[in-house]
């Protein structure tokens, strides 16, 4: 009896052994999760360019991202890139050749840092500029962004700054003169956006029904001025869900 116990004895911890030191196994990740602990970039962001303008980025899950800086040829149209996790970091590539790179910030528990690299330079040297990235929540992240107008092939780009940049783009879908680039304001009233113009005209961007809106402005001049046109988000500016 006492042989017994001690093989009982001895055999117990091989078996705490043999299922104890079983690697867990981890469920498989979502394709579109991220793959590395950290801080969410998914959504709207406020940065600023080289010349300390703010404009916006928005992050999508798609892997891809789309900018409302307007002062490129470019215009309203923006600029397109892809993203990818790099550890803590997101390095975001456009097709201009610049180089996004976010961060986690030395200052604050949930700040954000900015680092820019202009054409042709590496992500890993010294960057172009510095500076913060700044989320844009509320209802100003669902308006802010990039519109296409119909099938006009014109474009509306609304930044979290309040400034508002309109382009005319031509048969070929490349942009007119820089002389055809309307800059105007926008603010949110209620649930819609307000569009003042420089050239005098006023708009509404609106919700209805599951898409966008672009409808003459409240004013009974600027009703008879125009039509209402769909606006189709090109940026995920539905990303976060409807504004109702």
């Amino acid at each position: 009896m006492r042989q017994k116990c001690a093989l009982l004895i001895l055999f117990l911890p091989m078996v705490f052994c043999a299922t104890g030191c079983q690697p867990s196994r981890k469920p498989i990740p979502a394709p579109l999760a991220p793959v590395a602990d950290g801080i969410n970039y998914m959504g709207t962001w406020a940065i600023n360019d080289t010349d300390n303008q703010l404009f916006n980025i928005i992050i999508r899950p798609d892997r891809t991202v789309v900018s409302n800086w307007s002062k490129g040829n470019r215009g309203a149209w923006g600029e397109r890139g892809t993203w990818k996790r790099s550890g803590s970091r997101m390095v975001i590539k456009y097709g201009d050749g610049w180089t996004d790179v976010l961060m986690p910030s030395r200052y604050g528990v949930d700040g954000v840092a900015r680092q820019s690299y202009r054409p042709g330079t590496s992500p890993d040297g010294p960057p172009t500029s510095v500076g913060a990235a700044v989320r844009v929540e509320g209802d100003e992240s669902r308006f802010c962004g990039v519109f296409q107008i119909g099938q006009e092939g014109d474009f509306v780009s609304l930044l979290s700054s309040g400034l508002a940049y309109r382009s005319q783009f031509n048969t070929d879908g490349m942009p007119e003169a820089a002389s055809e680039i309307l800059v105007g304001t926008w603010a949110m009233s209620g649930s819609v956006a307000d569009l003042s113009w420089s050239d005098g005209q006023h708009e509404q961007v609106d919700w209805q029904r599951g898409v966008y809106v672009l409808e003459p402005g409240t004013t009974d001049v600027a009703k008879l001025s125009g039509m209402t046109r769909m606006l189709r988000p090109v940026d995920g500016l539905a990303f976060g869900g409807s504004l109702h």
